[in-house]
């Protein structure tokens, strides 16, 4: 079996989702040990929003314990969860969206 990594580790090579609208997007990825098979401590999102928006960020199917941060385009804090979801009021910008395996967290 071979598993892909979709995601950038870094937000330096973060996958570019492109500008967000008002359509869901879902996107299927893993963190963490895979069953011995592969190991993947982060994924990282990157999004732009053209106008002030509420965003909501959704993380489900997890087995696992993993944070997801959100970074605004200068790699500050804006937001960090455990696992749950954000949903958050942002100006027009560029973000990224790190979900982190908590054995490994140390950033991106």
């Amino acid at each position: 079996m071979t598993l892909t990594d979709n995601a950038g580790q870094t937000l330096d090579n973060a996958r570019d989702i492109g500008i967000l609208t008002s359509t869901a997007q879902s996107f299927n990825d893993f963190v963490g040990d895979f069953n011995g098979l592969a190991y993947d401590p982060t994924d990282v999102y990157k999004f732009e929003i053209t106008e002030n928006s509420t965003v909501n960020l959704q993380v489900s199917g997890l087995s696992a314990n993993a944070n997801l941060w959100l970074y605004d385009d200068k790699g500050n804090v804006v937001h960090v969860v455990n696992t749950s979801g954000i949903t958050k009021n942002l100006i027009t910008g560029t973000y990224y969206i790190p979900l982190i395996n908590i054995n490994t967290e140390n950033g991106c």
